[in-house]
């Protein structure tokens, strides 16, 4: 520090809860959702509902930790939903908490 060595920093795994980077980490890693699903969407793979005059696309909907899911109710698209989260989960590191979890 300052031109003086100072001897060698701990190096540690991990983010504490309140570290300011956490925050921006985790929306960094919330926006790959967010295109992981729209990737599914423009290969047909997931279809949303449309909405408005110009019939917009909404498969999903975030807002600070949480997501809202709108898959077409068919099979084939719950299943890629499944298989979409569980690739995110394993590149990511972040599960899915299937308690706070509801289908309705």
């Amino acid at each position: 520090m300052n031109g003086n060595t100072k001897g060698w920093v701990k190096a540690s795994k991990g983010l504490r809860q309140g570290d300011p980077l956490s925050l921006f980490l985790f929306t960094t890693v919330a926006d790959e959702l967010s295109r992981m699903l729209l990737r599914a969407e423009e290969r047909s793979l997931l279809e949303g509902f449309r909405v408005g005059r110009n019939r917009t696309r909404v498969s999903h909907l975030q807002f600070a930790d949480d997501t809202i899911f709108f898959p077409n109710t068919c099979e084939e698209d719950l299943q890629t939903l499944k298989s979409l989260l569980l690739v995110f989960g394993h590149i990511s590191g972040l599960k899915v908490n299937l308690d706070k979890c509801n289908l309705f």
